[in-house]
């Protein structure tokens, strides 16, 4: 499995993302790692998700799901259980700090 420090590193210099989450129970039995990454953007989410996946190794066993905080925001509001689930229980890897 990769090292998840450096995953995270890798995605957060190159995409700036606002926030990346470790999704709750990630490690599967395949030793797959979820990642929730939260990105101003106006890409599309195929796009992008292609764009963060690229960035990854061949053979990688990390998922990417990279959201803006819009859709993030409108997610919560039709209580999407995946999402509210990430926010309550995922483990906050990154997020970024404004200056003010």
């Amino acid at each position: 499995m990769e090292d998840l420090q450096a995953t995270v590193a890798g995605l957060v210099r190159t995409l700036q993302p606002e926030r990346v989450l470790l999704c709750p129970g990630a490690a599967g039995e395949a030793g797959s790692i979820d990642l929730l990454v939260v990105k101003q953007t106006p890409q599309g989410f195929l796009a992008r998700r292609r764009e963060a996946l690229g960035l990854l190794p061949t053979g990688s066993t990390v998922e990417i799901l990279v959201y803006t905080p819009s859709e993030i925001e409108e997610m919560c509001r039709q209580e999407n259980p995946f999402v509210i689930r990430v926010l309550e229980q995922g483990e906050e890897l990154y997020c970024r700090v404004e200056p003010g």
